[in-house]
Protein backbone atom coordinates (compact mmCIF):
# COMPACT_ATOMS: atom_id res chain seq x y z
CA UNK A 1 0.00 0.00 0.00
CA UNK A 2 1.51 3.13 -0.74
CA UNK A 3 0.13 6.57 0.76
CA UNK A 4 0.96 10.13 -0.64
CA UNK A 5 0.60 14.15 -0.37
CA UNK A 6 -0.99 15.34 2.48
CA UNK A 7 -1.95 11.85 4.06
CA UNK A 8 1.33 10.98 5.02
CA UNK A 9 1.99 11.76 8.81
CA UNK A 10 -1.04 10.44 10.32
CA UNK A 11 -0.90 6.77 8.60
CA UNK A 12 3.09 7.22 9.76
CA UNK A 13 2.24 7.45 13.43
CA UNK A 14 0.03 5.43 13.48
CA UNK A 15 2.17 2.69 11.84
CA UNK A 16 5.10 3.65 14.68
CA UNK A 17 2.48 3.18 17.34
CA UNK A 18 1.22 0.17 15.97
CA UNK A 19 5.10 -1.25 15.20
CA UNK A 20 6.35 -0.57 18.77
CA UNK A 21 3.23 -1.59 19.87
CA UNK A 22 3.35 -4.71 18.63
CA UNK A 23 6.90 -5.55 19.41
CA UNK A 24 5.61 -4.57 23.09
CA UNK A 25 2.71 -7.20 22.97
CA UNK A 26 5.35 -9.63 21.80
CA UNK A 27 7.64 -9.38 24.11
CA UNK A 28 4.93 -8.96 26.97
CA UNK A 29 3.65 -12.46 26.09
CA UNK A 30 6.65 -14.22 25.29
CA UNK A 31 6.69 -16.43 28.05
CA UNK A 32 9.77 -18.98 27.32
CA UNK A 33 13.04 -18.77 27.46
CA UNK A 34 15.03 -17.76 23.92
CA UNK A 35 18.87 -17.83 23.06
CA UNK A 36 19.75 -15.21 21.14
CA UNK A 37 23.09 -13.15 19.84
CA UNK A 38 25.44 -12.31 16.95
CA UNK A 39 27.93 -14.48 15.28
CA UNK A 40 31.50 -12.80 14.39
CA UNK A 41 34.66 -13.47 12.71
CA UNK A 42 37.18 -14.15 15.18
CA UNK A 43 39.80 -12.02 13.86
CA UNK A 44 38.30 -9.21 11.85
CA UNK A 45 35.17 -8.89 14.35
CA UNK A 46 33.25 -8.55 11.29
CA UNK A 47 29.59 -9.88 11.59
CA UNK A 48 29.10 -13.57 9.74
CA UNK A 49 25.27 -13.33 8.10
CA UNK A 50 23.52 -16.55 7.54
CA UNK A 51 25.22 -19.32 9.82
CA UNK A 52 23.64 -22.37 11.06
CA UNK A 53 22.94 -22.56 14.35
CA UNK A 54 21.66 -25.86 15.25
CA UNK A 55 20.93 -27.50 19.07
CA UNK A 56 22.13 -30.71 18.83
CA UNK A 57 20.29 -33.63 19.57
CA UNK A 58 17.22 -31.65 18.71
CA UNK A 59 15.54 -30.87 15.61
CA UNK A 60 15.94 -27.30 15.89
CA UNK A 61 17.72 -24.26 15.07
CA UNK A 62 17.91 -21.35 12.80
CA UNK A 63 20.21 -19.17 10.46
CA UNK A 64 21.61 -16.15 11.44
CA UNK A 65 20.44 -12.99 9.16
CA UNK A 66 22.38 -10.80 7.49
CA UNK A 67 23.14 -8.50 10.63
CA UNK A 68 24.83 -12.13 11.59
CA UNK A 69 22.10 -11.99 14.33
CA UNK A 70 20.28 -15.08 15.50
CA UNK A 71 17.43 -15.90 17.97
CA UNK A 72 16.18 -19.37 18.66
CA UNK A 73 12.92 -18.99 20.75
CA UNK A 74 10.31 -20.89 23.10
CA UNK A 75 12.58 -22.83 25.04
CA UNK A 76 12.31 -25.09 28.15
CA UNK A 77 14.88 -24.63 30.98
CA UNK A 78 18.03 -26.67 30.64
CA UNK A 79 21.49 -27.35 29.52
CA UNK A 80 21.61 -27.20 25.67
CA UNK A 81 24.68 -28.00 23.04
CA UNK A 82 24.76 -25.01 20.20
CA UNK A 83 26.33 -26.12 17.18
CA UNK A 84 27.41 -23.14 14.98
CA UNK A 85 28.82 -23.66 11.14
CA UNK A 86 28.91 -21.15 8.14
CA UNK A 87 31.32 -22.42 4.64
CA UNK A 88 35.27 -21.47 5.27
CA UNK A 89 34.80 -21.60 8.96
CA UNK A 90 35.43 -24.07 11.62
CA UNK A 91 32.91 -25.58 13.23
CA UNK A 92 31.89 -24.69 16.62
CA UNK A 93 30.20 -26.56 19.58
CA UNK A 94 29.11 -24.18 22.62
CA UNK A 95 27.52 -25.44 26.17
CA UNK A 96 24.74 -23.09 27.12
CA UNK A 97 22.57 -23.24 29.89
CA UNK A 98 18.96 -21.61 29.78
CA UNK A 99 17.33 -20.39 32.73
CA UNK A 100 14.03 -20.85 33.40
CA UNK A 101 11.74 -17.75 32.19
CA UNK A 102 14.73 -16.01 30.60
CA UNK A 103 17.27 -15.79 28.02
CA UNK A 104 20.48 -15.68 27.00
CA UNK A 105 22.70 -13.63 24.83
CA UNK A 106 25.81 -15.22 23.00
CA UNK A 107 28.72 -13.04 21.50
CA UNK A 108 29.80 -16.34 19.17
CA UNK A 109 33.01 -16.12 17.39
CA UNK A 110 34.03 -18.34 14.34
CA UNK A 111 37.22 -19.00 13.40
CA UNK A 112 38.48 -18.81 9.66
CA UNK A 113 39.32 -22.33 7.93
CA UNK A 114 40.74 -23.53 4.88
CA UNK A 115 39.01 -26.79 3.80
CA UNK A 116 40.97 -28.67 1.50
CA UNK A 117 40.19 -31.93 0.15
CA UNK A 118 40.18 -34.05 -2.74
CA UNK A 119 36.51 -34.44 -3.83
CA UNK A 120 33.70 -32.01 -2.69
CA UNK A 121 29.97 -33.28 -2.11
CA UNK A 122 27.52 -30.00 -1.62
CA UNK A 123 24.32 -30.78 -0.08
CA UNK A 124 23.79 -27.46 1.38
CA UNK A 125 25.40 -23.59 1.93
CA UNK A 126 25.10 -20.96 4.41
CA UNK A 127 22.37 -19.30 2.65
CA UNK A 128 20.42 -22.44 1.89
CA UNK A 129 17.85 -21.72 4.93
CA UNK A 130 17.09 -17.68 3.47
CA UNK A 131 16.24 -19.01 -0.24
CA UNK A 132 14.25 -22.07 0.87
CA UNK A 133 11.08 -20.13 1.15
CA UNK A 134 12.08 -17.39 -0.93
CA UNK A 135 11.63 -18.38 -4.97
CA UNK A 136 13.60 -16.51 -7.24
CA UNK A 137 15.70 -15.14 -4.36
CA UNK A 138 20.35 -15.61 -5.28
CA UNK A 139 22.50 -14.99 -3.39
CA UNK A 140 26.32 -13.98 -4.06
CA UNK A 141 29.68 -14.14 -1.73
CA UNK A 142 33.06 -12.22 -2.88
CA UNK A 143 34.50 -15.83 -3.76
CA UNK A 144 32.01 -16.13 -5.84
CA UNK A 145 32.23 -12.68 -7.83
CA UNK A 146 35.99 -13.56 -8.07
CA UNK A 147 34.85 -16.39 -10.41
CA UNK A 148 33.40 -14.43 -12.86
CA UNK A 149 35.63 -14.11 -16.52
CA UNK A 150 35.67 -10.23 -16.24
CA UNK A 151 37.10 -7.20 -18.42
CA UNK A 152 40.10 -5.78 -17.01
CA UNK A 153 38.53 -5.60 -13.62
CA UNK A 154 36.32 -7.18 -11.05
CA UNK A 155 32.87 -6.06 -11.09
CA UNK A 156 29.43 -7.50 -9.22
CA UNK A 157 27.31 -6.90 -12.40
CA UNK A 158 29.14 -8.95 -14.48
CA UNK A 159 28.30 -11.84 -11.92
CA UNK A 160 24.67 -10.97 -11.45
CA UNK A 161 24.84 -11.60 -15.44
CA UNK A 162 25.78 -15.18 -14.85
CA UNK A 163 22.20 -15.32 -12.66
CA UNK A 164 19.48 -17.18 -14.95
CA UNK A 165 16.99 -14.44 -16.14
CA UNK A 166 19.70 -11.78 -16.59
CA UNK A 167 20.46 -10.31 -19.89
CA UNK A 168 23.21 -7.40 -20.92
CA UNK A 169 23.36 -5.65 -24.19
CA UNK A 170 26.77 -6.68 -24.69
CA UNK A 171 30.03 -8.37 -23.62
CA UNK A 172 31.96 -5.43 -22.41
CA UNK A 173 28.72 -3.50 -20.83
CA UNK A 174 27.84 -4.17 -17.18
CA UNK A 175 23.62 -2.76 -17.97
CA UNK A 176 21.61 -5.45 -17.41
CA UNK A 177 17.49 -6.47 -18.19
CA UNK A 178 15.96 -8.99 -15.60
CA UNK A 179 13.00 -11.16 -17.43
CA UNK A 180 12.17 -9.17 -19.91
CA UNK A 181 11.99 -5.74 -17.77
CA UNK A 182 13.80 -2.67 -18.54
CA UNK A 183 16.99 -1.38 -17.33
CA UNK A 184 15.56 1.37 -15.03
CA UNK A 185 12.85 -0.74 -13.41
CA UNK A 186 15.58 -2.76 -11.34
CA UNK A 187 15.66 -1.40 -7.39
CA UNK A 188 19.28 -1.48 -6.38
CA UNK A 189 20.40 -0.60 -2.50
CA UNK A 190 23.63 -0.31 -1.18
CA UNK A 191 23.54 -0.45 2.99
CA UNK A 192 19.80 1.03 2.61
CA UNK A 193 20.71 3.87 -0.09
CA UNK A 194 19.03 4.04 -2.88
CA UNK A 195 21.08 3.83 -6.25
CA UNK A 196 19.37 5.81 -8.64
CA UNK A 197 22.57 5.05 -11.45
CA UNK A 198 24.29 2.02 -10.27
CA UNK A 199 26.98 2.64 -13.60
CA UNK A 200 30.02 4.77 -14.31
CA UNK A 201 29.41 6.54 -17.76
CA UNK A 202 28.47 4.23 -20.47
CA UNK A 203 28.05 1.50 -18.10
CA UNK A 204 30.86 -0.76 -18.82
CA UNK A 205 31.34 -0.67 -14.48
CA UNK A 206 29.64 0.10 -11.85
CA UNK A 207 30.08 2.03 -8.86
CA UNK A 208 30.84 -0.48 -6.65
CA UNK A 209 34.45 -1.85 -5.53
CA UNK A 210 34.04 -5.72 -5.04
CA UNK A 211 36.54 -5.21 -2.18
CA UNK A 212 34.08 -3.33 -0.35
CA UNK A 213 31.14 -6.29 -0.60
CA UNK A 214 29.95 -8.65 1.62
CA UNK A 215 27.09 -10.05 0.43
CA UNK A 216 24.33 -9.34 -2.22
CA UNK A 217 21.02 -10.25 -2.01
CA UNK A 218 19.68 -10.89 -5.96
CA UNK A 219 15.43 -11.44 -6.19
CA UNK A 220 14.57 -11.83 -9.57
CA UNK A 221 10.74 -12.37 -9.34
CA UNK A 222 8.23 -13.23 -6.52
CA UNK A 223 9.38 -10.52 -4.09
CA UNK A 224 8.56 -10.27 -0.27
CA UNK A 225 6.08 -7.68 1.08
CA UNK A 226 9.05 -5.16 1.73
CA UNK A 227 9.56 -5.22 -1.97
CA UNK A 228 6.12 -5.63 -3.18
CA UNK A 229 6.08 -2.41 -5.56
CA UNK A 230 8.51 -3.72 -7.75
CA UNK A 231 8.31 -4.54 -11.42
CA UNK A 232 11.60 -6.19 -12.73
CA UNK A 233 14.45 -7.24 -9.71
CA UNK A 234 16.13 -6.09 -6.43
CA UNK A 235 19.56 -5.82 -5.86
CA UNK A 236 20.63 -5.55 -2.57
CA UNK A 237 24.19 -4.94 -1.76
CA UNK A 238 25.69 -5.17 1.94
CA UNK A 239 29.21 -3.82 2.34
CA UNK A 240 31.72 -4.95 4.49
CA UNK A 241 32.52 -4.31 7.94
CA UNK A 242 35.85 -2.70 8.50
CA UNK A 243 38.47 -4.53 10.85
CA UNK A 244 38.13 -4.27 14.27
CA UNK A 245 41.69 -6.11 15.43
CA UNK A 246 44.24 -3.99 13.15
CA UNK A 247 44.85 -2.08 11.08
CA UNK A 248 45.42 -2.95 7.31
CA UNK A 249 46.02 -0.83 3.94
CA UNK A 250 46.56 -1.93 0.12
CA UNK A 251 46.59 -0.62 -3.02
CA UNK A 252 46.17 -2.00 -6.51
CA UNK A 253 46.90 -0.73 -10.09
CA UNK A 254 45.03 -2.67 -13.05
CA UNK A 255 45.20 -1.74 -16.94
CA UNK A 256 41.98 0.41 -15.93
CA UNK A 257 42.23 2.39 -12.93
CA UNK A 258 43.89 2.15 -9.79
CA UNK A 259 42.27 1.95 -6.11
CA UNK A 260 43.26 2.14 -2.66
CA UNK A 261 42.20 0.66 1.01
CA UNK A 262 42.30 1.53 4.10
CA UNK A 263 40.88 0.21 7.20
CA UNK A 264 41.27 -0.41 10.96
CA UNK A 265 39.84 0.35 14.76
CA UNK A 266 39.09 3.79 16.19
CA UNK A 267 38.18 2.87 19.49
CA UNK A 268 36.99 -0.50 21.33
CA UNK A 269 34.34 -1.99 18.89
CA UNK A 270 34.10 0.70 16.60
CA UNK A 271 36.52 0.71 13.19
CA UNK A 272 36.15 2.66 9.86
CA UNK A 273 37.32 1.96 6.08
CA UNK A 274 37.98 3.80 3.29
CA UNK A 275 37.84 2.31 -0.23
CA UNK A 276 38.81 4.84 -3.61
CA UNK A 277 39.15 4.24 -7.65
CA UNK A 278 40.64 6.35 -9.92
CA UNK A 279 41.01 5.82 -13.89
CA UNK A 280 44.26 5.65 -15.42
CA UNK A 281 44.57 4.70 -18.48
CA UNK A 282 41.82 5.91 -21.22
CA UNK A 283 43.47 3.87 -23.90
CA UNK A 284 42.34 0.46 -22.37
CA UNK A 285 38.72 1.99 -22.32
CA UNK A 286 39.15 3.24 -26.10
CA UNK A 287 40.27 -0.35 -26.36
CA UNK A 288 37.07 -1.71 -24.21
CA UNK A 289 34.06 0.24 -26.07
CA UNK A 290 35.89 0.52 -29.50
CA UNK A 291 35.56 4.22 -29.77
CA UNK A 292 37.26 7.59 -28.83
CA UNK A 293 35.78 8.75 -25.99
CA UNK A 294 37.75 10.24 -22.67
CA UNK A 295 36.34 9.54 -20.01
CA UNK A 296 37.41 9.67 -16.44
CA UNK A 297 35.98 8.40 -13.24
CA UNK A 298 36.37 8.06 -9.61
CA UNK A 299 34.41 6.36 -6.52
CA UNK A 300 34.85 6.73 -2.93
CA UNK A 301 33.03 4.70 -0.32
CA UNK A 302 33.41 5.34 4.08
CA UNK A 303 31.91 3.28 6.42
CA UNK A 304 32.47 3.57 10.44
CA UNK A 305 30.91 0.80 12.51
CA UNK A 306 30.32 0.74 16.01
CA UNK A 307 29.41 -1.58 18.28
CA UNK A 308 29.21 -1.04 22.23
CA UNK A 309 28.35 -4.39 23.38
CA UNK A 310 25.39 -7.02 22.64
CA UNK A 311 23.07 -7.08 19.96
CA UNK A 312 23.18 -3.61 18.60
CA UNK A 313 25.08 -1.86 15.81
CA UNK A 314 25.61 1.34 14.34
CA UNK A 315 26.59 1.89 11.18
CA UNK A 316 27.11 5.22 8.95
CA UNK A 317 28.16 5.00 5.07
CA UNK A 318 29.17 7.64 2.43
CA UNK A 319 29.36 7.06 -1.42
CA UNK A 320 30.21 9.38 -3.91
CA UNK A 321 30.95 8.77 -7.31
CA UNK A 322 32.10 11.49 -10.66
CA UNK A 323 32.53 10.83 -14.57
CA UNK A 324 33.07 12.86 -17.37
CA UNK A 325 33.48 12.79 -20.90
CA UNK A 326 35.58 16.35 -21.71
CA UNK A 327 36.40 15.99 -25.86
CA UNK A 328 38.92 18.37 -26.84
CA UNK A 329 37.13 19.18 -29.89
CA UNK A 330 34.70 22.51 -28.47
CA UNK A 331 31.81 21.95 -31.06
CA UNK A 332 31.46 18.35 -28.71
CA UNK A 333 29.51 18.72 -26.21
CA UNK A 334 30.91 17.47 -22.74
CA UNK A 335 29.02 15.66 -20.24
CA UNK A 336 28.91 15.03 -16.32
CA UNK A 337 27.63 12.62 -14.13
CA UNK A 338 27.79 12.72 -10.48
CA UNK A 339 26.30 10.67 -7.34
CA UNK A 340 26.31 11.24 -3.40
CA UNK A 341 24.66 8.97 -1.18
CA UNK A 342 24.52 8.24 2.97
CA UNK A 343 22.88 6.43 5.26
CA UNK A 344 23.07 5.29 9.01
CA UNK A 345 21.25 2.49 10.45
CA UNK A 346 21.30 0.78 13.69
CA UNK A 347 19.74 -2.35 14.90
CA UNK A 348 18.99 -4.46 18.26
CA UNK A 349 17.20 -6.95 20.04
CA UNK A 350 13.93 -5.19 21.82
CA UNK A 351 12.63 -7.07 24.83
CA UNK A 352 12.92 -11.05 24.36
CA UNK A 353 12.32 -11.48 21.03
CA UNK A 354 11.46 -8.68 18.72
CA UNK A 355 14.75 -7.28 16.27
CA UNK A 356 14.23 -4.28 14.85
CA UNK A 357 16.81 -2.38 12.67
CA UNK A 358 16.13 1.45 11.64
CA UNK A 359 17.60 3.50 8.75
CA UNK A 360 17.70 6.80 7.07
CA UNK A 361 19.46 7.57 3.68
CA UNK A 362 20.06 10.57 1.53
CA UNK A 363 21.05 10.50 -1.80
CA UNK A 364 21.56 12.46 -4.94
CA UNK A 365 22.54 12.35 -8.56
CA UNK A 366 22.71 14.99 -11.64
CA UNK A 367 23.44 14.59 -14.76
CA UNK A 368 24.49 17.64 -17.11
CA UNK A 369 25.84 18.41 -20.92
CA UNK A 370 27.82 21.36 -20.83
CA UNK A 371 28.44 23.09 -24.19
CA UNK A 372 29.28 26.56 -25.61
CA UNK A 373 27.23 26.02 -28.87
CA UNK A 374 24.19 28.13 -29.42
CA UNK A 375 22.30 25.28 -31.29
CA UNK A 376 22.86 22.46 -28.47
CA UNK A 377 22.42 24.78 -24.94
CA UNK A 378 23.38 23.01 -21.61
CA UNK A 379 20.93 20.75 -19.58
CA UNK A 380 20.61 18.86 -16.80
CA UNK A 381 18.95 16.30 -14.95
CA UNK A 382 19.12 15.44 -10.93
CA UNK A 383 17.14 14.19 -8.42
CA UNK A 384 17.42 13.78 -4.49
CA UNK A 385 15.95 11.50 -2.29
CA UNK A 386 15.69 11.09 1.61
CA UNK A 387 13.52 8.42 3.62
CA UNK A 388 13.39 6.19 6.45
CA UNK A 389 13.14 2.79 6.99
CA UNK A 390 11.93 0.70 10.06
CA UNK A 391 11.93 -3.07 9.91
CA UNK A 392 10.94 -5.31 12.67
CA UNK A 393 11.40 -9.63 13.13
CA UNK A 394 9.62 -11.17 16.04
CA UNK A 395 10.36 -14.59 16.42
CA UNK A 396 7.13 -16.62 16.92
CA UNK A 397 9.07 -20.23 16.41
CA UNK A 398 12.31 -21.68 14.87
CA UNK A 399 10.56 -21.55 11.42
CA UNK A 400 8.29 -18.86 11.87
CA UNK A 401 8.49 -15.06 12.05
CA UNK A 402 6.42 -12.30 11.40
CA UNK A 403 8.26 -9.13 9.84
CA UNK A 404 6.63 -5.77 9.75
CA UNK A 405 7.52 -2.19 8.46
CA UNK A 406 7.75 0.79 6.72
CA UNK A 407 9.40 3.39 4.38
CA UNK A 408 8.96 6.61 3.65
CA UNK A 409 10.81 8.51 0.72
CA UNK A 410 10.39 12.08 -0.84
CA UNK A 411 12.33 12.01 -4.09
CA UNK A 412 12.30 15.75 -5.87
CA UNK A 413 13.01 15.86 -9.52
CA UNK A 414 14.73 18.73 -11.24
CA UNK A 415 14.97 19.11 -15.18
CA UNK A 416 16.73 22.20 -16.61
CA UNK A 417 16.92 23.08 -20.21
CA UNK A 418 16.24 25.98 -22.67
CA UNK A 419 13.98 26.29 -24.82
CA UNK A 420 13.95 26.34 -28.93
CA UNK A 421 13.39 30.37 -28.52
CA UNK A 422 16.59 30.54 -26.13
CA UNK A 423 14.10 30.70 -22.79
CA UNK A 424 15.51 28.84 -19.84
CA UNK A 425 12.90 26.29 -18.05
CA UNK A 426 12.92 24.68 -14.71
CA UNK A 427 10.78 22.07 -14.22
CA UNK A 428 10.64 20.04 -10.86
CA UNK A 429 8.31 17.60 -9.38
CA UNK A 430 8.53 16.21 -5.45
CA UNK A 431 6.25 12.75 -5.51
CA UNK A 432 6.46 11.33 -1.59
CA UNK A 433 5.48 8.47 -0.37
CA UNK A 434 5.02 5.65 2.49
CA UNK A 435 5.14 1.94 1.84
CA UNK A 436 3.52 -0.41 4.33
CA UNK A 437 3.84 -3.40 4.45
CA UNK A 438 3.48 -7.27 6.64
CA UNK A 439 4.58 -10.56 6.08
CA UNK A 440 4.40 -13.99 7.99
CA UNK A 441 6.66 -16.99 7.24
CA UNK A 442 5.51 -20.02 8.68
CA UNK A 443 6.42 -24.06 8.37
CA UNK A 444 4.06 -26.81 8.57
CA UNK A 445 5.81 -30.05 8.47
CA UNK A 446 7.50 -29.98 4.87
CA UNK A 447 5.41 -27.11 3.78
CA UNK A 448 6.88 -23.94 3.84
CA UNK A 449 5.24 -20.70 2.97
CA UNK A 450 5.05 -17.09 3.03
CA UNK A 451 2.13 -14.68 3.43
CA UNK A 452 2.45 -10.71 3.27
Amino acid sequence: MVLRGSTLLSPLKTLLLGIFGFAYFSTATAQNSNIHGVVSDSLTGERIPYANVILVGLKRGTAANAEGFFLIPNLDPGIYELSLSSVGYRKVVRTVEVPAEGSVEMILRMFPEVIETEEVVVSGTRKGRLAEVNTSLHILSPKEMKLTPVTAQQDVFYSLQMLPGFVSTSDVSSRFFVRGGAGDQNLVLLDGMKIYSPFHALGVFSIFDPDIIKSVEVYTGAFPAEYGGRLSSVVNIYSREPRLDHYSAKAQVNSLSSKFAVQGPLSAGISWMVNGRKSLFTRTFKKIVRDDVPLSFYDVYMKGTAQPGGNIKIEAAVLSTFDRLRYENPLTPDYLWKGNAFSASVSDLLGKNVFIHVSAYYTAFTARRESDRADLPPTSTSIEDKGLRVKTTTYVGDDNVIQLGFESGFPALEYRLVNTIGVPLTVKETLPGISLWGEYQGKTGDFQFIAG
